[in-house]
């Protein structure tokens, strides 16, 4: 699979985005993180700022059953 600023979805996204947050579509970049897939009971991601807000003082939890 590939996955890409440039791509057509991807850029229209992106540039609502950054818009959104006075942000310049031109300072907008993608970090790629690769993982050994491991058989887990639970999967978490924990944001240092909520993205629903972008509050700054508020932590914001992901957690889902994992395989």
């Amino acid at each position: 699979m590939q996955i890409s600023l440039l791509t057509l979805n991807a850029a229209l996204c992106c540039k609502r985005y950054s818009l959104q947050i006075g942000l310049s579509f031109e300072d907008v970049r993608m970090a790629v993180l690769v993982q050994r897939v491991v058989p887990a009971h639970y999967a978490f991601v924990i944001h240092t700022r909520n993205p629903s807000n972008n509050d700054p003082n508020e932590i914001f939890c992901e957690l889902v059953r994992g395989l």
